[in-house]
């Protein structure tokens, strides 16, 4: 029923992976191809400055319990489905049967209890508790609970009726047959937990414990992403590969990523990158892509032998005032509506976006897209 890549299909033959049905849940996530239905192979090359620079890494591997369809409304990802109660203060989320982290354990509501009673829970790992995970003022912490194995329900002291978009976000699991080796309440052998402390240097069990959690600084931390960190994020390449327990298919059934690897190489200043640029060394990429730059890309598309695309984002380029300001003067004039209304109509947007974008933008108000749910017209 399911097809995988050529690589994997090599591990299952020697006896090392079981086969893909196998790997799988029972009902994986469905992706719809954009343009069409991809091929399996290859490695991404892209660029980052190091590990103050994770985002380009992380990005590519952020999965989450719900995701948006490309016209930004909600679809289930990790869940099969999800449903609230009248006042959402309760959520109740229904697991794909058989997800599996990518050491082949299972993922299940247990991954989601061990998380809220032991790193949640603990005042040392989370000292306050974000707006993400609970309501009102001084703010109520959420309660997790798992009636079996596929279902998760998260329970408010208040309404939470975003939550859904919320999850898109952060992650309130673990896996804790992996990180209980380094809680210092839960670990087999304290007195090793303690010397490898040491050894890091670090003050304490919990910033040893949250570093061991992070999978790009340590690649042997099970994960659910599409690759896997095979080193560091400190190296000069920093190496990503395919997660062969990845829960996601393309509409022809083959599972996903299609990608075999993915690199980051280490470049110190915007000119090294550049360079890597239009040499056509860097494969897919938008971080660290200037439009300032965008005549020195163009120009050499042919020579690099690669592709300029002018995509669609949510940016917006601002002028705000500052209504708040100290000086009492300026504080008026900028809490004056008609002020601030003078000032954005006597902008002209569209001899900036020349002058500054080189014409790439497009000149409008600070507004919700025409790609939106929340598009007006008038407000554009």
């Amino acid at each position: 029923m399911y097809s995988e890549a050529p690589m994997l299909a090599e591990m299952v033959a020697a006896g090392d992976l079981p086969p893909v049905d196998e790997r799988l849940p029972a009902s994986p996530a469905v992706l719809e191809a954009v343009e069409q239905v991809g091929k399996f192979g290859g490695t991404i090359r892209r660029g980052f400055k190091g590990v103050s620079d994770r985002w380009g890494p992380t990005k590519m591997q952020n999965e989450s319990l719900t995701w948006y369809n490309m016209d930004l409304t909600l679809r289930p990802n990790m869940v099969e489905s999800w449903e609230t109660n009248d006042d959402a203060t309760v959520w109740t989320f229904n697991l794909r049967e058989g997800l599996k982290w990518s050491d082949g354990s299972p993922f299940d509501s247990d991954s989601f209890t061990w998380w809220y009673e032991n790193h949640f829970s603990n005042t040392d790992l989370s000292p306050a508790v974000s707006r993400r995970w609970g309501t009102g003022t001084p703010r109520v912490p959420m309660v997790v609970s798992a009636p079996d194995k596929t279902t998760v329900m998260m329970t408010f002291e208040h309404p939470k009726p975003l939550f859904a978009f919320d999850v898109t976000r952060s992650h309130c699991f673990s896996p804790g047959h992996y990180m209980k080796q380094f809680h210092i309440d839960l670990t087999d052998d304290k007195a090793a937990l303690e010397a490898q402390i040491d050894e890091a240097g670090v003050d304490s069990w919990d910033q040893y414990y949250i570093d061991r959690n992070w999978w790009y600084l340590n690649p042997d931390r099970p994960n659910i992403g599409p690759w896997l960190s095979k080193n560091e994020l400190s190296s000069e390449l920093f190496l990503m590969e395919r997660n062969p327990y990845f829960w996601q298919v393309d509409e022809e059934g083959q599972q996903l990523p299609y990608i075999d690897k993915v690199t980051h190489r280490l470049f110190d200043t915007n000119d090294v990158f550049n360079l890597r640029v239009i040499n056509g060394e860097v494969d897919f990429q938008s971080r660290h892509i200037q439009t300032g730059n965008f005549t020195l890309y163009k120009e050499n598309e042919d020579a690099g032998e690669y592709r300029v695309i002018i995509g669609t984002s949510t940016r917006h380029e601002v002028v705000t005032p500052n209504q708040g300001a100290q000086d009492p003067r300026v504080r008026e004039l900028f809490q004056n509506r008609d002020v601030r209304i003078a000032m954005s109509l006597a902008v002209d947007r569209e001899a900036l976006n020349e002058l500054v974008w080189d014409g790439l933008l497009t000149p409008r108000q600070y507004s919700p897209l025409d790609q939106s749910p929340q598009y007006y017209a008038k407000l554009t």
